[in-house]
């Protein structure tokens, strides 16, 4: 903190009063308010009923008094009002606004009882007053715009302290940010076009703004009381600037809002439970979502990108699949061998501005898609029995983003295949049936990308995840051949006998030959294919055998290993037989590994 007070004075001083001023820090341009807040205010608690000051807070009550700072109130005050002349007057210095922003961020966020006292002072309520006016806080026109989030959420989460009447003062608190998205409505500029520089400009501020005070609402009545402010106009507003414009940091802003207001951190989105909001506002998630990946899926005019080497990935294992060197690393590459100096499916080298201008967008979307399927505040089903489309609409616009970059770009960007990889193992999860009634090209070319994501460390876990509830659903739904998801994967496994086969040769090759940190994730789809495909968990181990053919007694260790792994397993996937094996096959791996000859 000391550095912070003091991180304007080490700049090369100026001669104006004004900047004497926010150096110094001794002629503040605020109203002095050192005296506003009594000491009984935010000391005096401890001495009338409240709970007995700590030895910290002595020492540093006795720091304060040494210094001549005053109490806690007069040393809190000083700071607050330092953090308001740094926005007001070190506009362009990132540095300076990040580290202010960043102390008043912690100051809001410390739940101590000093935090409700912030509002008495004086440049706290200027802030909060002239948020977002230029004029007093350039900061807000000429910093990134990520610090308008940052303001925001910190005031927001000052407003929602209060105790009296919070509802009233949030309300006033939001009611300038509902104004300026009623003037975006009205001024709206026609479908396809780029809109006017300031009508971007105010749009993209005030979802930055809106999404801060999202950000603070962590609570569940916090939420309520943002969700009732702004359904139905604003969302009405969001969905018609995602019809309408096709400048990328207004996309870029409102998919962020939409991917913060989904989230339900903290089981914070819990309505009542005759209230319809969670289906309202997963309805208007799917119309901004629906309403970008159309116009995204247009404006790129190019058709799905189907993997031509779907057979090869899939196809029927070569022998010595089981041997360290030939399946192991054949294929995907963890994403930073692309990123040094490596080259995207156009030939161009990678780098952020190709990420910024094709592929940020559909990250975030797909990350809302993802977060609005998992927050589990809405029954999904209800969509299907009323013929409500929001949800088969955001799926099928999610699935098709994701078919709409080569496997090569996506691997060469993290933040995309995290997004992606996420996206389908919380769409096999929750909805495998619609990926089952997909085509096969389809189908296969997002195993082959599961695949290729099992041996890329980071996102191994999502890929082995999905993997499993693929392979689940396909042993629980054995005696129901007459549902149309599994005819549809039967159909899709007939065109490609050897995939599963595949698919569990890569993950027993990634246990046994793989990074040694990367395995526990890999072991729960194990037992899951074996069920499905016992053939191929029969073939992995004869071919396995057959290439330590020049060691007999290693030969006989390795048999009696596998003997022992599938000693005690069960036909079932409960959850009881799962943990056992989990740990017969952990057992394997580390037993295996000591003796196996590469």
């Amino acid at each position: 903190m000391a550095r912070l007070l003091v991180e304007a004075t080490l700049k090369p001083r100026r001669t104006t009063t004004t900047t004497r001023a926010v150096v110094g820090g001794s002629a503040s341009m605020l109203p002095d308010v050192r005296g506003t807040a009594s000491r009984e205010t935010i000391v005096g608690y401890a001495h009338a009923g409240g709970p007995p000051l700590s030895a910290k807070q002595k020492a540093f009550a006795n720091l304060f008094e040494r210094m001549g700072l005053g109490d806690a109130t007069a040393v809190t005050n000083r700071v607050v009002s330092k953090i308001a002349n740094n926005l007001r007057f070190w506009p362009d210095d990132e540095h300076v606004v990040a580290a202010t922003l960043s102390l008043f961020h912690e100051l809001a966020a410390s739940g101590a009882p000093s935090t409700k006292v912030l509002l008495d002072f004086d440049a706290t309520r200027f802030l909060l007053e002239r948020r977002a006016a230029p004029e007093s806080l350039p900061f807000v026109a000429r910093a990134r715009p990520r610090h308008r989030t940052t303001l925001h959420a910190t005031l927001a989460r000052l407003v929602l302290a209060v105790v009296d009447d919070t509802q009233a003062a949030f309300a006033a608190f939001v009611e300038p940010l509902l104004a300026t998205l009623a003037q975006l409505r009205t001024t709206a500029p026609a479908p396809g076009s780029p809109g006017s520089a300031h009508w971007n400009s105010l749009c993209v501020g005030v979802l930055r703004d809106l999404r801060g005070v999202a950000q603070a609402a962590t609570t569940r009545r916090a939420y309520v009381m943002l969700f009732e402010a702004l359904y139905p106009d604003a969302f009405e507003v969001l969905a018609r600037a995602a019809e309408v414009t096709s400048d990328r940091d207004v996309l870029v802003a409102l998919l962020r809002l939409v991917q913060e207001l989904v989230s339900n951190k903290g089981q914070r989105i819990t309505f009542d439970r005759s209230s319809p909001n969670g289906i309202l506002l997963f309805r208007e998630a799917s119309r901004v979502v629906v309403a970008f990946g159309s116009k995204e899926l247009q404006a790129r005019g190019t058709p799905p990108c189907f993997r031509d080497d779907v057979d090869d990935v899939l196809g029927a294992p070569a022998r010595g699949l089981g041997s360290p060197s030939s399946e192991r690393t054949r294929r995907a590459k963890p994403p930073s061998s692309v990123l040094d100096g490596g080259h995207s499916s156009n030939g161009q080298a990678v780098g952020s501005d190709e990420y910024k201008r094709t592929h940020k967008a559909v990250v975030i979307a797909l990350s809302a898609v993802s977060k609005a399927l998992d927050g589990n505040y809405v029954n999904l089903g209800v969509f299907a029995l009323y013929n409500d489309r929001a949800l088969d609409d955001m799926l099928e616009v999610a699935v098709r983003l994701t078919l709409a970059a080569p496997i090569e770009d996506i691997l060469a960007f993290p933040k995309l295949a995290v997004a992606y990889f996420t996206f389908y193992e919380v769409l096999f999860r929750e909805h495998v049936a619609f990926v089952l009634l997909k085509d096969s090209e389809t189908f296969a070319t997002i195993l082959a990308a599961l695949h290729d994501a099992l041996e890329v460390p980071h996102l191994a876990a999502s890929a082995a995840s999905t993997l499993d509830h693929l392979a689940t659903y396909r042993f629980s739904s054995r005696t129901k051949p007459q549902l149309a998801p599994v005819r549809a994967l039967d159909a899709h496994l007939a065109s490609r006998p050897h995939a599963l086969k595949r698919l569990l040769a890569t993950i027993l090759n990634q246990l046994l030959f793989g990074p040694p940190a990367n395995h526990w994730v890999l072991t729960r789809p194990v037992l899951s294919l074996m069920l499905v495909d016992e053939r191929g968990f029969v073939d992995y181990r004869d071919d396995l055998l057959a290439s330590q053919h020049a060691r007999p007694d290693l030969r006989q260790r390795l048999s009696d290993a596998f003997g022992t792994l599938v000693a005690n397993v069960h036909r079932s996937l409960e959850p009881s037989n799962r943990d056992n094996f989990t740990q017969a096959l952990s057992t394997f791996r580390h037993d295996v590994r000591q003796f196996l000859v590469c």
